[in-house]
């Protein structure tokens, strides 16, 4: 089970167990946190953004976004959280709160120390 709450803009919040097993016994899992992403340059024909007139280039700019997330854990064991790149490689270790078999984090796009729109969560 999984529950989002103060987010912050539009998003989506995606978490998958990375092993074949139900979330909440799962050793390892990927939290994908998205908000708007377009290529810099990025043009439209119009305003709702139907028509693409031109793709743009590299690097992908990535909308401000915020989002408390708390994942069910039968396991209740030590849980580390990271922020990973968009290659899967560690960044940030993340604060983490632990309460009854809950693990929370707030995952933000917009981070001190670089965008992050991936974690990865590991059980001990």
């Amino acid at each position: 089970t999984m529950d989002v709450k103060d987010n912050e803009g539009l998003g989506v919040v995606v978490v998958e167990g990375i092993e074949e097993k139900k979330l909440p016994d799962s050793k390892s899992l990927l939290v994908l946190h998205l908000t708007d992403v377009t290529n810099t340059g990025m043009k439209f024909k119009d305003a709702q953004r139907h028509i693409l007139e031109s793709w743009g280039s590299l690097p992908l700019l990535v909308r401000k976004g915020s989002a408390l997330i708390t994942i069910k854990d039968t396991l209740n064991t030590p849980t580390t959280i990271w922020a990973v790149d968009m290659g899967g490689k560690r960044m940030v270790k993340m604060q983490t709160d632990r309460t009854n078999n809950t693990i929370s984090f707030t995952a933000a796009t917009v981070q001190k120390s670089g965008t992050y729109m991936a974690y990865e969560i590991v059980k001990e």
